[in-house]
């Protein structure tokens, strides 16, 4: 869901429903976007992403993953 919030449009793409879930299990996506992401949030996106669950961010490094944790200075005054 933060992948279809931030981009637009959701990580994998297919008519064909076959198709659709062969991408989802082999985690293959392609990033195209007009805007350039923050490296934080390219990075977070990577790790919510990946195919193999145990190479997935798990809840706890999630919620603390600077992405989510860190403010934008420049708005600070």
């Amino acid at each position: 869901m933060c992948y279809e919030l931030l981009i637009g449009k959701t990580p994998f793409h297919s008519f064909e429903m076959a198709d659709l879930l062969r991408k989802i299990n082999e985690g293959k996506y392609i990033v195209n976007i007009e805007e350039p992401l923050s490296i934080e949030c390219a990075l977070f996106l990577t790790q919510c992403l990946q195919a193999n669950e145990s190479d997935r961010i798990n809840m706890s490094d999630l919620m603390d993953h600077p992405f989510i944790t860190s403010s934008d200075k420049s708005e600070d005054g």
